[in-house]
């Protein structure tokens, strides 16, 4: 019996890659549905049966929703089409910990942030504008 040593593949026995969007889904499905589903977790999730049900609570799982939508576009896009979003980790990761903040802090540290949240919004919302354009190779962009 005769072992067969593993040698690195010559440029003929490489199979030729996938064409563009062959067995992909398209950018701009992934970015509707997965913000839709984002928008539809920060309205279920407010009423979730818990003890603790105030506008504090509400305003941290609208927030949760939304981090949701936001991940799903930045995993799903990854994973499912030539187009990834990456840059969509950054709004995902800012409106948790938001979400957390509201939640865990202390209203002191809830009513300070209340000073700091809305510039550092507009900053959050002109940098993933500017990315998402640099990202999106087709109609979805516009």
């Amino acid at each position: 019996m005769r072992l067969r040593r593993k040698t690195a593949p010559t440029s003929g026995d490489q199979a030729a890659p996938a064409g563009p969007g062959r067995g992909r889904s398209h950018v701009g499905g992934v970015v509707a549905g997965s913000l839709a589903a984002g928008f539809v977790a920060a309205v279920i999730l407010p009423f979730l049966p818990v003890g603790r049900v105030d506008v504090d609570f509400a305003t941290a799982m609208v927030l949760f929703g939304f981090a949701l939508g936001w991940a799903l576009v930045a995993v799903l896009s990854t994973r499912f089409t030539d187009q990834p979003q990456r840059w969509a980790v950054a709004p995902a990761i800012f409106m948790a910990l938001s979400g957390a903040l509201v939640l865990l802090a202390p209203d002191a540290v809830v009513d300070a942030l209340g000073w700091v949240w809305p510039p550092a919004l507009v900053v959050l919302v002109v940098w993933a504008w500017t990315r998402a354009r640099r990202a999106l190779h087709s109609r979805t962009r516009v």
